[in-house]
């Protein structure tokens, strides 16, 4: 990888190269490693549907281990994470602005765990408006078996185009797990 480099070779069909000015300096090993490991964010980031703070995260984890040259190489991680982010719109549906916007049905890939569990329990009307009931068998079954349930629900951190987030918890033990989500219209 020549980075500043005037210099540069083009491959034609014809099997044809074209050669315009001479390497005066040794290959950048660093901006190659560098290169190749944003390329592989940019596909991750397409291909995997985990957060990307934690494919960010993983990556500098690793290159820690390796060499402090590329970490001084790569762009600040704020930059990363924007750039992976706008790759994966680019791949993805855009996100709807009203309810009506929302595909029906979802999608299955929005409607299971990344371990690929049944997810989504109800898409529909709930008191004329479509809602979304989530919690796989693991969850539902757990909370039948508890005795005591409570229940939350917060209007601040809701998607917008839903009006409520209502969770249903189990508590044992001393210890609260959400089972149940709802998004309710």
């Amino acid at each position: 990888v020549c980075v500043k480099c005037k210099a540069t070779a083009t491959s034609y069909s014809d099997s044809s190269i074209v050669v315009r000015d001479e390497h005066t300096h040794l290959p950048d090993e660093t901006a190659k490693i560098v290169l190749e490991m944003r390329q592989n964010l940019k596909r991750k980031a397409i291909e995997e549907s985990g957060p990307i703070d934690r494919i960010v995260e993983e990556v500098f984890h690793n290159i820690n281990i390796k060499s402090n040259d590329l970490v001084i190489n790569l762009p600040s991680i704020r930059t990363l994470k924007n750039s992976l982010q706008k790759q994966r719109r680019k791949t993805r549906p855009p996100i709807p602005q009203t309810i009506e916007q929302l595909p029906s049905p979802l999608s299955e890939s929005y409607c299971k765990t990344t371990q690929g569990e049944w997810f989504l329990l109800y898409d529909g009307l709930l008191g004329g408006t479509r809602s979304l009931i989530c919690a796989t068998y693991k969850d539902i079954t757990y909370l039948s078996q508890q005795e005591h349930w409570y229940g939350d629900g917060t209007f601040y951190t809701c998607p917008s185009i839903f009006y409520q987030v209502y969770s249903i918890h189990a508590y044992y033990d001393g210890i609260s797990a959400p089972c149940v989500f709802a998004l309710l219209g």
